[in-house]
């Protein structure tokens, strides 16, 4: 479990500090303050920097819209530019860094295991039928007549380093070309519930994993916070036939039984707080020994339920051993979250984040007294 947070130089952070972490944290902050952009830190810290999570990082903001244009769009607009690497608007800036230059780094204060993404040079030697990839300094690189040498992004911890990706490729490249060598293992289980809630192909992966089990039970005594006479769920589905070579694509519908009737329903009939709930229930007991990250929590739940989703959130929780990590712009749910904190000691963290011209952002810290006196005297928080 991380008891501490630091980012440099990744989105919009030249340096975010986060001096103490706790079993749930809950972030709050104006648009733009970096709420998203902690979490995607702290998913990219989780992953090991895994070359997948880093493109879905990019992607889901259109980070790869440059090398998405056509030849035929560059032709009509006359242009012979190339576009950066998309990885490129993870780091601060909008650009990679230089070689020898500083780059992402994310991990816990003050101590080793701090992940770090920059850009390396290297000279490319072929060896029979192997290519190696030799690391040259930018001292060397100015010093040496070198040939066939690229840049690249490479990861390191610690001593450990390890090339990622080319700087010249675009993400479709990226996806279907690992570079070889050893894969690098997350760090911790994790499991991410985004504003714009899961798929439906991942809700049903989420609900396999925890079917006929006593975590399915969990799930269900979730959903009846807001619908007290469901019985029970399942998913059902078919299959569409594809073009040959094609794998079948596969559609399957969540549906819930009433204790009064004997009709089944979609689940999402019944509104999209229960299917948001639905959500962070599934994430959370697939995230045992691991982390949830939930951005944007109040998302289709109405503020009278959202305290007992805490609730449940820090119950299961502290049982499945995860650590939450949740973003908010909402006071109904910062009030919900501050009055469950209440009755759970140390269990919880809460931080605003700010814009601070130096670093980027600054994250204010509130414990349980002065956030509750804060919200008792109606001073924003937010």
């Amino acid at each position: 479990m991380l008891d501490s947070f630091e980012v440099r130089n990744f989105r919009l952070f030249r340096h975010l500090s986060v001096p103490r972490l706790s079993r749930v944290n809950l972030f709050v902050g104006r648009n733009n303050s970096g709420k998203s952009a902690l979490l995607e830190a702290i998913e990219a810290y989780g992953s090991n920097a895994s070359l997948d999570v880093l493109l879905d990082l990019v992607l889901v903001r259109d980070g790869n819209w440059e090398s998405e244009i056509t030849d035929a769009a560059r032709s009509i607009l006359e242009t012979t530019e190339t576009t950066e690497n998309p990885l490129r608007s993870l780091f601060y800036g909008h650009h990679l860094p230089e070689v020898g230059a500083e780059g992402i780094q994310i991990g816990p204060i003050g101590r080793n295991g701090k992940i770090t993404i920059r850009t390396q040079a290297y000279q490319i030697v072929h060896e029979e039928d192997v290519t190696r990839r030799i690391p040259v300094s930018r001292e060397s690189l100015k010093k040496l007549d070198l040939v066939d040498v690229q840049v690249g992004i490479e990861v390191q911890e610690g001593s450990r380093s390890s090339y990622l990706a080319s700087t010249a490729v675009d993400a479709y490249f990226m996806r279907r070309r690992r570079p070889s060598g050893p894969s690098r293992e997350p760090k911790w289980v994790f499991e991410l519930v985004p504003a714009h809630n899961l798929t439906d192909a991942k809700v049903a992966a989420l609900w396999d994993r925890v079917h006929l089990t006593d975590l399915e039970n969990e799930v269900v005594s979730c959903l009846r916070l807001i619908q007290p006479s469901l019985v029970g769920v399942a998913f059902v589905g078919e299959s569409s036939a594809q073009r040959p070579g094609i794998p079948p694509r596969t559609r399957r519908v969540p549906i819930v039984r009433l204790s009064e009737a004997q009709d089944r329903l979609p689940l999402k009939s019944m509104g999209d707080g229960i299917a948001r709930l639905f959500q962070i229930a599934l994430a959370l007991v697939n995230s045992r020994d691991g982390a949830l990250l939930i951005d944007e929590f109040e998302n289709g739940l109405h503020w009278s339920v959202q305290p007992k989703v805490w609730d449940f959130i820090f119950r299961l929780s502290q049982d499945l051993n995860v650590q939450v990590f949740a973003t908010t712009h909402s006071r109904d749910c910062i009030q919900a979250f501050a009055s469950v904190w209440q009755g759970n000691g140390d269990l919880a963290t809460f931080y605003r984040l700010d814009t601070d011209v130096t670093t980027g952002t600054k994250a204010v810290a509130y414990n349980r007294e002065t956030l509750f006196d804060a919200i008792e005297t109606e001073v924003e928080v937010r």
